[in-house]
């Protein structure tokens, strides 16, 4: 399969006349073999892995709130993780390493939680017997839109979010109505009748009541309750309907399943779900495709059109745009205000197997949202700032009961009914921390980009009160983690290998955020229950161990754990502090160079074999500014590690039966905009990371710390003009290449601006003035006019190796 190049559709510098709408569109010229290859369409509720078939539409459907089990179904009660906790711990402490894995294999927690489930594949023979001529597939990202083409004939496929239906329009040669075929793999009654000129078709059916991974499925027997109730096993129905229209045969599909809330029982009446889906098609089907595409497309460009990267006159870059625009699709489509959390698979489970997936918090969950505030999509990572305060009020009886500590604790899977649960020993993956702290940075990362401080205080309060009671004392009298893990490695240099110790690298870096988080939040002058919390955090901060630096190298484990090397990691766990963490900036220097270099040993020992691996590595050198790393991470991730849609996944080579993983894809437009506009301790870095495959190009609305909103362009590789759009009052400080600067207000005002040299070789640090209301327009000069300038304007010496020109100043 091929994938026509944006530079085909386009032409380097897009010609007089081109299309301009043709940068936001994946075009394909075969339909898709496997769901790898396949456009994924959803409106944050329903979802479809829509293959783009001649004559024949297979579209694999799933819903958000689609869960086997039920509020309470399948929780572990046999565990008695805290009574050995001290053995394991004095284990530890003695180096038997060996013993202390016997110990942590007796704690282990099986996985109880329940999973996603799959609704069905639905297919529809639009035009039976249609010739493979002229086929081509195309996706529009910017209008959420798949069109496939035949013969010059064309099929428009979307998901409506305020119609809350599917659409499926074919325009070409009418023929027969034909009814869609739909196969579920939970059995259910299916019904199938004309009603005047429409064919519907129905299904409904009940989940498992139990479907945890590797246990036997089970179906539910109860009948549901007087109020339609069920302890577990949830209805769900799908109605669709074909229809005769003036453009054509129209297929509207809707779905939906018994959820109500996260701890109430779910509703097994089938009848009713039924109603409800059958009511959306019918609305549906009184409105027009036309009027229902423009609804839909003004919904989407709402949310996508907040953010832009136009690389139209960068020849060679139409692929690594094309990725942005896809990522931040991806996530509109998949995660809404009022959804429920998207999983790895995004909002898609395109596998029909009973047991699908789970959220996985061993990072994903956090890199999956990551984006979302840099490309000003907040409210769509709304879901994951919900789960987290939710799970900090759940995770209370798993910590006290788990491990006898207070606070909260979130561990490795979560189900939709805030369920968490993991084998801890067994699984590489392991984390006694838990995933509450970095759940909690999601909280802390929009609060600092929007000010919007709800429930951040409270679910960090639980994640510091877990993390205290996880530290001891070392040999160093320095509190580490124990015990202590680094998910997806292990502990080398001895006759074997182990999963557990203490003070490991990553466990010291999110502990250390998490309580300067917690103590940003909680105020100089804490009161109530931060009165006694925060002394105690401010105390433990201080006494952490350092993080172990050994030969220049960052290392997984304190020097006198730290072994032999292992293979280079996809994880990179103890570059935390430098992504998705931001501990270690500019200021300090030796730390920032030793995460340079453990960065390159990493690689060079195979890291980045995953597109999860690459997609970290890129942020990473969006971070450190280099630009050299980050286009040979971009190359591979819009490369060998992509599908012909695109997606970023697994690993090299592909598989082509392999489970679709999105969070490197949702990765990515988050990454893009941190090498155009980063942030480093409180400085915008503007074109920080900048590849030179982008010549020229711009972008606008991208975020900085701060809410402050940044557009951006740049002609041969240097920053032309960039304006601020300030979120409040403050001193804005901007990091750019040399060069001599103007700036001015939005009534074309100078502003009185200081100019020093950067800690950065070639960079120069802006620093001005701002008021909310106004923004700000950043102009560097062409060469020949700040040849000019340099020959006139004055130097003041402030410090030793330091000068401040003091430009764009009004004549006294």
């Amino acid at each position: 399969m091929t994938s026509r190049s944006g530079s085909e559709r386009r032409g380097a510098g897009a010609p007089p006349g081109a299309d301009p709408h043709a940068r936001y569109r994946i075009v394909l010229d075969e339909p898709a073999a496997n769901p790898r290859d396949a456009f994924l369409l959803g409106n944050g509720h329903l979802g479809a892995v829509a293959h783009g078939g001649i004559g024949a539409e297979v579209l694999e459907l799933s819903l958000d709130t689609l869960w086997s089990g039920g509020p309470g179904a399948g929780d572990d009660a046999d565990a008695d993780g805290a009574a050995l906790l001290p053995a394991l711990r004095a284990a530890i402490a003695a180096g038997n390493l060996e013993q202390a894995d016997g110990i942590a294999a007796r704690m282990a927690v099986a996985p109880a939680v329940q999973t996603s489930q799959p609704v069905g594949v639905l297919r529809w023979d639009y035009a039976p017997g249609l010739r493979t001529r002229g086929y081509g597939r195309e996706l529009d990202l910017r209008d959420a839109t798949m069109t496939t083409t035949v013969r010059g004939n064309e099929l428009r496929t979307f998901i409506s979010a305020p119609a809350e239906v599917l659409v499926v329009q074919w325009g070409g040669p009418s023929a027969p109505l034909r009814a869609p075929h739909l196969s579920s793999p939970h059995r259910g009654a299916v019904r199938t009748w004309r009603e005047g000129r429409v064919l519907w078709l129905t299904l409904s059916s009940r989940v498992p009541a139990d479907a945890r991974a590797g246990e036997p499925v089970r179906y539910g027997v109860e009948p549901p309750a007087d109020d339609g109730s069920v302890p577990a096993g949830m209805a769900f129905a799908v109605a669709a309907a074909v229809q005769p229209t003036d453009e054509g045969p129209r297929l509207v599909v809707a779905a939906e399943s018994g959820f109500t809330a996260w701890n109430r029982r779910p509703s097994g009446d089938t009848s009713a779900v039924e109603h409800v889906a059958r009511y959306r098609v019918r609305r549906a089907l009184g409105r027009s495709t036309a009027e229902l595409h423009a609804e839909h497309v003004a919904d989407r460009r709402a949310l996508f059109d907040r953010s832009d990267l136009d690389l139209s006159d960068s020849w060679r870059a139409d692929v690594d745009e094309l990725a942005f625009h896809l990522g931040k699709y991806l996530l509109v489509s998949s995660s809404r205000a009022d959804s429920q959390p998207m999983h790895a698979q995004g909002l898609w489970n395109a596998h029909a197997r009973p047991a699908g997936e789970a959220y996985r918090t061993d990072m994903g969950l956090q890199l999956s949202y990551w984006s979302a505030e840099r490309v000003g999509l907040s409210e769509c990572a709304a879901p994951v700032r919900r789960l987290a305060d939710e799970l900090s009020r759940t995770g209370r009886d798993r910590a006290w009961r788990d491990f006898g500590f207070s606070g909260a604790v979130v561990l490795e899977r979560v189900d939709l009914w805030r369920a968490t649960s993991a084998r801890i020993a067994r699984a590489r993956r392991g984390h006694w921390l838990g995933a509450l702290p970095a759940l909690a940075s999601c909280l802390y990362e929009h609060a600092l980009f929007t000010g919007d401080t709800a429930h951040a205080l409270q679910v960090h309060r639980m994640a510091v009160r877990f993390a205290l009671d996880l530290l001891v004392t070392g040999p160093d009298d320095e509190l580490i983690a124990s015990p202590s893990a680094a998910p997806g490695q292990t502990l080398r240099g001895t006759a074997r290998e182990f999963r557990v110790a203490a003070g490991s690298t990553i466990d010291r870096e999110v502990i250390a955020e998490v309580f300067e988080h917690y103590l940003s939040l909680a105020g100089e002058q804490p009161c109530g229950l931060d009165a006694a919390l925060a002394p105690r955090v401010r105390d433990a901060l201080g006494r952490l161990a350092p993080v172990p630096v050994v030969d220049g190298l960052i290392a997984q484990w304190p020097e006198r754990r730290a072994g032999a090397p292992s293979a280079g990691s996809d994880s990179l766990t103890q570059l935390y502090g430098l992504f998705p963490g931001r501990r270690i900036n500019h200021t300090d220097p030796t730390m920032l160079d030793a995460a340079r270099r453990t960065l390159d040993a990493e690689i060079s020992r195979g890291a980045g074999r995953t597109a999860a691996g690459q997609a970290r590595i890129l942020a990473m050198a969006a971070r450190l500014g280099d630009e050299v790393l980050a286009t040979r991470a971009l190359t591979r991730l819009t490369g060998p590690l992509s599908s012909a849609s695109l997606l970023a996944l697994g690993r090299e080579p592909q598989m082509p039966g392999a489970v679709l993983q999105l969070p490197a894809s949702l990765v990515l437009p988050g990454a893009l905009a941190e090498m155009l506009v980063g942030g480093d301790a409180g400085v915008i870095r503007l074109l920080a990371a900048l590849p030179a495959r982008w010549p020229k190009g711009s972008a606008r609305g991208l975020r900085a710390v701060g809410g402050h909103r940044v557009d951006v362009a740049w002609e041969e590789t240097q920053l032309t003009v960039a304006r601020i759009t300030p979120n409040f009052g403050c001193t804005i400080r901007v990091e750019a290449e040399n060069g001599r600067f103007t700036v001015t207000d939005d009534t074309g005002a100078p502003v009185r601006f200081a100019q020093v040299a950067a800690w950065r070789r070639n960079r120069d640090l802006l620093s001005f003035e701002v008021v909310d209301g106004r923004s700000y327009v950043i102009t560097r000069e062409g060469r020949a006019r700040r040849a000019e300038q340099t020959a006139t304007g004055s130097a003041i010496s402030i410090g030793t190796g330091l000068s401040m020109t003091l430009s764009g100043l009004p004549a006294d």
